[in-house]
């Protein structure tokens, strides 16, 4: 399946993240755009580790490109915290549950939950905000 760019574009853009992300997946050719939309669709699900290492490969693909060269600036002028985008996305939990009850939560133990939300905050994040 050949894509344009602006095709990819617009799936990104109407948050077709999965569409675009399969159609990349399949694509063998792993040029400086292919690079470039990896990154983006990372950037868009809080994956800054996975989306500066896509950009800075498809800089070095094609140096000099403006829209790379933008982009990058952007991703790396981020002004806000890694979590402040967890806690304002899809994937931040809603439901009001304490999660130390064990029906909200089966086969977790306290503890658990406590270590994990150690690490969480070790890389930005908040699992439990309350710890």
């Amino acid at each position: 399946m050949i894509v344009t760019f602006q095709e990819m574009s617009n799936l990104i853009h109407s948050n077709q993240l999965n569409k675009a992300s399969k159609i990349l997946n399949k694509t063998k050719i792993h040029n400086s755009y292919w690079h470039y939309f990896s990154s983006v669709i990372a950037l868009k699900k809080c994956w800054f580790d996975t989306a500066k290492k896509h950009i800075e490969i498809a800089r070095k693909l094609k140096p000099n490109f403006e829209p790379f060269e933008n982009f990058y600036a952007k991703l790396m002028s981020r002004s806000s915290r890694y979590s402040n985008d967890y806690h304002h996305s899809s994937r931040y939990r809603r439901r009001g549950c304490d999660c130390c009850d064990c029906d909200c939560c089966p086969n977790i133990s306290c503890c658990d939950l406590i270590c994990l939300d150690s690490i969480c905050e070790c890389m930005g994040g908040d699992l439990i905000e309350c710890i």
